[in-house]
């Protein structure tokens, strides 16, 4: 499948979810979580590189049909930088979470959000806590050089939730088997 066939898919696939959690319930929350877009260093509080700007127009470009009402982001760069071209194109402001409070940013999502479409940048150790903490099962670790994983997480008035993990674009490195370097 080509990438412009499969980019058409999962957008496909994330408008459809959205139509289809809307009807049934007025409050049936959906939020798209994805790890921040690829940095320029390893540094605490590093920005985005040019691939990750290319793949942050790319998650604005699928997710702009989706009825997007709120952002969320952690407190460094690199997450609400991935957000900012959705930003400026729904004129919406990134709201900024701890890191370290996967609980917390869900209880605000489901209480602040309900019946929205939510989009949430977070890192490869909290993307499934994130997931996880909205009461869908916890998906496996995302690996350091990973940064093309999306879920979209439905969560009903009863509560009950669950995840479709997609792939948004391609990947931009694959490691070596022999091991990981740190991008």
């Amino acid at each position: 499948m080509s990438r412009s066939a499969w980019n058409r898919a999962v957008s496909l696939a994330i408008a459809a979810l959205v139509v289809a959690a809307a009807a049934p319930a007025q409050e049936t929350t959906t939020v798209i979580v994805v790890r921040h877009a690829e940095k320029v260093s390893e540094e605490r509080d590093a920005v985005l590189s040019e691939a990750g700007w290319k793949r942050a127009a790319e998650l604005q470009r699928i997710t702009e049909q989706a009825g997007v009402k709120a952002l969320f982001a952690s407190q460094f760069a690199r997450a609400q930088l991935t957000l900012q071209p959705i930003s400026e194109n729904l004129g919406l402001e990134i709201q900024v979470h701890d890191a370290e409070d996967s609980r917390g940013l869900a209880r605000r999502i489901l209480a602040d959000h309900a019946g929205q479409v939510v989009i949430v940048s977070g890192h490869s150790n909290t993307v499934p806590e994130i997931v996880a903490a909205l009461g869908a099962p916890e998906p496996t670790a995302i690996e350091d050089w990973d940064y093309d994983d999306l879920f979209v997480v439905t969560v009903g008035a009863d509560g009950n939730a669950s995840a479709l993990h997609l792939s948004y674009t391609e990947h931009t490195f694959q490691p070596e088997p022999s091991g990981l370097p740190q991008l």
